[in-house]
């Protein structure tokens, strides 16, 4: 099992997992639980044929390693009970990390909580952005 950090230092391209059959899972009813949903809905309809499965308000409850790979076990009104997948890449409780990223030297600013603020301009980012090279 991988996490993002993991998945950055990869040393090869997992049949399974970055390669043509991508699977997610997520636990909510949307992709990027939180966003919202007017943002959310275009990206679902672009990745849902990109994907080989993605398995909304699913639960994964097991994953064994077997010889033939990891073996997971589901919950979910969609999903099967069990699916094989080479790596598997875990993104929960990941953290922002504004405070290492060096965002103040570059004139930016970072809450107590790592983030970035922002409105909805994006005008108290923009300018020290610009300068690192990271303005969308």
């Amino acid at each position: 099992m991988l996490d993002s950090t993991g998945a950055l230092q990869l040393d090869g391209v997992p049949r399974r997992l970055l390669g043509a059959q991508v699977t997610i899972v997520e636990l909510m009813d949307q992709l990027i639980p939180g966003t919202d949903k007017d943002l959310v809905t275009p990206l679902a309809k672009r990745v849902t044929n990109q994907y080989e499965n993605i398995y909304l308000k699913t639960k994964v409850t097991n994953v064994e390693a077997r010889p033939e790979g990891l073996v997971v076990s589901f919950e979910g009104a969609r999903a099967p009970a069990t699916d094989t997948f080479d790596r598997i890449l875990v993104a929960v409780g990941r953290r922002p990390n504004g405070q290492l990223i060096g965002a103040q030297t570059a004139g930016g600013a970072v809450d107590g909580g790592g983030f970035v603020p922002v409105d909805r301009q994006m005008p108290r980012c923009r300018s020290w952005c610009a300068r690192t090279g990271s303005c969308w």
